[in-house]
C-alpha cells in the first residue's frame, strides 16, 4: 500500500491510498481532503486509518522538503521521522498527466488506473479538471481538483525510478 499526498493549508492536504498491483493495475481505494490542519493533524489521521494495511510509500510533492517556517522542519521530514519511505521527484505537469491518462485510456489494452467509488471528490476532479481555451498543455488550476489530481500525479511519477517523460512531440 502507498499514499499519494499533495500538501495544503488553505488548500486542501490530500492523501491518497494506492495499492499497484503486481499485474500493473494501479487502484485507488481511499481519500483523506481536508483544509486548515497540521501537518502533524494529518499523520496522525493518516495512521489512524488501519484498514488498508501497512504502508510502504509515500509520494509527494518536492515542494514538501522545503523547511517550514513555524518548525524548521519539512513536510517530507515530518513524515519520514514517523517511519515512511518518501519519494519525491520534479517532473513536468505535462509528463506526469499523461502517466495518468495512459493509464486511464491506453492505446492498446484495458484500462490499468481503477478508483473506487467511495473516492468522491477524486471522481469529481477527474471528470472537472480542464485545459484553459486556446490549446494550453497546463491545466487550470482552479484551487478544488487540481490538488487530488496533483496528488495523484505525484503517485505516478513517483512509481518507477524510470524515465518519467512520456511525450514525443
Amino acid at each position: 500500500m502507498s499514499l499519494a499526498i499533495d500538501f495544503g493549508y488553505a488548500a486542501p492536504f490530500v492523501c491518497l491510498w494506492i495499492h499497484g498491483g503486481a499485474t500493473g493495475d494501479v487502484h485507488v481505494l481511499d481519500e483523506y481532503v481536508q483544509p486548515e490542519r497540521t501537518m502533524d493533524e494529518h499523520i496522525e489521521h493518516i495512521q489512524s486509518r488501519t484498514r488498508w494495511g501497512k504502508v510502504t510509500r509515500v509520494s509527494c510533492d518536492p515542494a514538501g522538503s522545503g523547511r517550514n517556517d513555524q518548525t524548521a522542519a519539512s513536510n517530507v521530514q515530518l513524515l519520514r521521522s514517523r517511519g515512511y519511505t518518501v519519494r519525491t521527484r520534479h517532473s513536468q505537469i505535462q509528463d506526469g498527466l499523461e502517466l495518468i491518462r495512459a493509464a486511464l485510456k491506453p492505446a492498446a489494452g484495458k484500462a490499468t488506473l481503477f478508483v473506487h467509488k467511495r473516492c468522491e471528490r477524486l471522481i469529481k476532479a477527474l471528470r472537472s479538471y480542464h485545459y484553459a481555451p486556446g490549446g494550453s498543455e497546463l491545466p487550470v488550476k482552479d484551487g478544488e481538483h487540481d490538488h487530488l489530481i496533483d496528488a495523484l500525479r505525484y503517485w505516478f511519477v513517483n512509481r518507477t525510478m524510470g524515465e518519467v517523460k512520456t511525450r514525443v512531440y
